[in-house]
């Protein structure tokens, strides 16, 4: 990762099909759509999401919200995640790669 950090900006559209039973009339996004978003973000740093670790979801995410996606290497086979909304963290961990 050449630049030891990178961040990338996401937004999951209201009509995304994950949305329709999660949940009917009060939609978050799914975990398992922030964690792609992670494993996308680090793909573009030419690594691969192998696990997670500590992940910490602090405020639930809404269809639209414009979110921030940081990976962070820390170890040659380990780093940080931080997903930001306005500067606000909703949501942190780590990877493994």
């Amino acid at each position: 990762m050449p630049a030891e950090e990178l961040t990338a900006g996401y937004r999951v559209d209201p009509a995304h099909p994950a949305l329709q039973g999660h949940f009917p009339g009060n939609p978050i996004v799914p975990a398992v759509l922030l964690l792609g978003f992670v494993a996308e973000t680090l793909a573009r740093a030419g690594k691969r999401l192998r696990g997670v670790e500590r992940m910490k979801f602090l405020r639930p995410v809404r269809p639209g919200e414009a979110l921030d996606v940081t990976v962070r290497q820390i170890q040659s086979t380990k780093g940080a995640i931080e997903i930001a909304i306005d500067g606000e963290l909703v949501a942190k961990g780590e990877w493994l790669s």
